[in-house]
Parts: C-alpha cells; structure tokens; sequence
C-alpha cells in the first residue's frame, strides 16, 4: 500500500488563496462552514493532487492540522467540493496522543507504527514544514506562498514509485 501523508495549508492553498478567502468571507453576509472551508482550497491544487492519487493508486492519510478543528469526513467532503476524487483513507494521531512528541513528522511515525491497514510499501509526507525529523528523505516541500506544483507532483510520484528499504 502507497500512503501520502498529506497537509493542506501551503499545499492545498497558498497566501493569495488564503488572502481571497479571507477577504471573501469578510464581506459576506452568509455564514457556512462549507463555503468558509472550501474557500480556503484552491481548485488547481486539487486537480493536481487528484493526478497524484490516480498515477500511484495511493491512499491519502490527513496530517494536516485540519484535522484538529474537523472530523476526517468534513474534511473530506471540503476537499470533494472542490474536486478531489479520492477519499481519505485517515489521520495521523495529534500531538497530544504522541509520546515525546517533537515535530509532524513523529505524528506521522505513530501512524505508521500503529495503523491496521495493510503493510506500508511506500509513502511521501507532502507538507510546507520542513521539520519531518528521521523521515524527512520522504517529504516533498511545498513553498506555502505558491502550494502544489507540477514539479511538487512528479517529486511525489517519484517517492511513490520508491518502495521502502
């Protein structure tokens, strides 16, 4: 099983992204969770993850802090109103259920120490911190002013495509 480890602040959006949304909501009159949310993801970077997910055939696990304030179905159906075709397979555990826990990278860790989902042939951590700590050879850094890219996408294809040792 392929796993992508995924983040969605500095991936998923970017700072204009985020800067829309913002403005966006301060100037409605409407208030829904849904339109707030999915306000805040950016189309293209979605499609771009969408060809991820279809070139590997991996399973997305949530690392993102989103994860704390929404249930991994909201989150999910964030991302579908926005277009992603897959689904999430889960989360990573917070940093409070993380024993010693020093960076993303040791939520990531105690996920792949504890799920029961199958043996873990591969993965790639696509967040836009850098601090992954012992997994770091696995993480593609996205540049939270611009999000997901081409090149992000074939770096995680490569990684997918890299079965562990």
């Amino acid at each position: 099983m392929k796993v992508l480890f995924l983040d969605i602040d500095g991936v998923l959006n970017n700072y204009d992204t985020l800067r829309k949304s913002f403005e966006e909501r301060r100037s409605s009159s409407e208030k829904s969770a849904l339109k707030d949310w999915t306000s805040m993801l950016d189309t293209d970077m979605v499609k771009r993850l969408n060809v991820i997910v279809e070139k590997t055939e991996c399973l997305v696990v949530l690392s993102s802090s989103w994860r704390l304030g929404n249930s991994r179905s909201m989150v999910e159906l964030f991302l579908r109103a926005r277009g992603f075709e897959g689904s999430l397979l889960s989360q990573t555990p917070s940093g409070d259920k993380v024993l010693n826990r020093k960076c993303r990278g040791d939520e990531i860790q105690a996920w792949l120490s504890t799920q029961r989902y199958g043996e873990v042939s591969s993965f790639c951590i696509l967040d836009d911190i850098p601090n992954m700590g012992h997994l770091s050879d696995r993480l593609v850094l996205t540049d939270p002013k611009v999000g997901l890219t081409d090149d992000n996408v074939s770096s995680v294809i490569s990684i997918l495509s890299s079965p562990l040792s």
